[in-house]
């Protein structure tokens, strides 16, 4: 039984291997791939998962755009009789691409130099 579960296992993590080879040839086509190729933690499985996600970029009229339909904008500070003290974003749009954004940003954290912060 569980060399069943471990050949499943490796069944669909072939298949996986597969589809994300297949969706990166497909993405190649595209004219955004060479940016998001020269993205920094961006690797052959976030590419086309990026690029599927955004899809055309031409659609978005400025950068603002895209980060209001990812949904990690922020609202202004002030509207009328309100005055913002603690602003979050607004989780409004894409959560697939919120969570595709995390973890680009999250391997940008990690592989940057740590600094030593002791005080001689």
């Amino acid at each position: 039984m569980v060399l069943s579960s471990i050949k499943s296992l490796r069944n669909l993590s072939d298949e996986l291997t597969s589809m994300l080879t297949r969706m990166d040839d497909l993405a190649k086509q595209l004219k955004e791939y060479e940016i998001v190729k020269a993205m920094p933690c961006v690797g052959e499985t976030l590419r086309p998962l990026l690029i599927a996600e955004i899809g055309d970029i031409t659609r978005f009229h400025s950068a603002d755009s895209l980060i209001a339909y990812a949904g990690i904008d922020v609202p202004p500070y002030q509207s009328g009789q309100y005055d913002a003290k603690n602003r979050h974003i607004t989780r409004k749009g894409s959560s697939e691409l919120r969570k595709l954004v995390y973890q680009v940003v999250t391997m940008i954290y990690m592989l940057q130099p740590k600094y030593d912060t002791k005080v001689l």
